[in-house]
């Protein structure tokens, strides 16, 4: 994997307060590129179709781009991705 991916995904619960920490998979960054992605992968696969914006079972996502922190210009994106009410 590239120096410049960390491979990282971070879980945030805020109802009981907890962090977990997950590896992202090399085949899952070259899939979805990244960032808006990636990030549309998870909500996806984790939040049902029906899902209100203000349920509990909705998730909140903010992925960073695979140029993030590079010197490339426009580098500097990133997606936050939500299901909102249908």
């Amino acid at each position: 994997m590239s120096k410049s991916i960390w491979s990282k995904l971070l879980r945030v619960n805020l109802s009981n307060q907890k962090i977990k920490e997950e590896n992202i998979s090399e085949e899952l960054f070259k899939k979805y590129i990244g960032g808006a992605g990636l990030a549309t992968k998870y909500l996806h696969d984790e939040v049902p179709a029906k899902t209100n914006a203000l349920d509990l079972k909705n998730k909140i996502i903010f992925a960073t781009g695979p140029f993030q922190g590079t010197k490339i210009i426009g580098s500097a994106k990133f997606a936050i991705v939500s299901r909102l009410n249908s």
